[in-house]
């Protein structure tokens, strides 16, 4: 059991009160470390979470959720996705950490095409 303090009260003299919390669910599933949005155009969002070996596009247009990736090294498939962002001429591109690739792709998924990163690349935020 979780417990919580709560001391919301005008009279600050008063002593907080103690309130007692029950998980509502739980899951096995890891809490995601980092994710990343791209906003490709007016129409066609993409994003990615590090929980999973995926990257989902959202056209509000059509209504169209496309999903596309699986966990692996081969073609479509992801080690350690890290980033996402807009490319030129309506396309993605994706930092796969893990097999150190970037891939590019449509958001439908097809035309993907993978470049190596150098050995030591590692993407820091700019501030």
């Amino acid at each position: 059991m979780l417990a919580a303090i709560a001391a919301c009260a005008n009279d600050l003299s008063a002593p907080p009160q103690s309130v007692g919390l029950r998980p509502v669910h739980s899951s096995p599933a890891p809490l995601s470390s980092f994710y990343d949005i791209a906003i490709v155009s007016e129409e066609v969002v993409c994003t990615i979470n590090s929980c999973e070996s995926q990257i989902h596009c959202v056209n509000r247009t059509t209504a169209g959720i496309t999903t596309f990736g699986r966990q692996g090294g081969g073609p479509g498939e992801f080690l350690g996705l890290l980033g996402i962002e807009r490319g030129p001429d309506g396309r993605v591109a994706a930092l796969d950490a893990g097999s150190g690739r970037m891939i590019s792709f449509n958001p439908d998924g097809t035309g993907a095409s993978a470049e190596r990163m150098p050995s030591h690349f590692y993407p820091v935020a700019a501030s």
